[in-house]
């Protein structure tokens, strides 16, 4: 078997909707501020009304995200 090319494995990827990454991240459709339908800004209120503890949760989520993808749990 072949191994795929960047781009070939970047084409075979689906896109989840940005409003779904952001739910499960705890981040709420109003902080967001879409560009496209994948794609998106955190609004500066959000970012500073959440606490350094809220911070530091989401950095854990997103490292056992990127984790995941690594290992292509996901």
């Amino acid at each position: 078997m072949a191994v795929k090319s960047d781009i070939e494995i970047a084409q075979a990827a689906k896109l989840l909707p940005i409003a779904k990454i952001g739910k499960k991240l705890g981040i709420p459709d109003e902080a967001l501020i879409p560009y496209g339908h994948d794609k998106a800004k955190i609004s500066a209120d959000f970012i500073k009304a959440n606490g350094k503890e809220e911070r530091r949760q989401a950095r854990a989520r997103y490292g056992c995200f990127a984790d995941a993808c690594r290992r292509r749990e996901l």
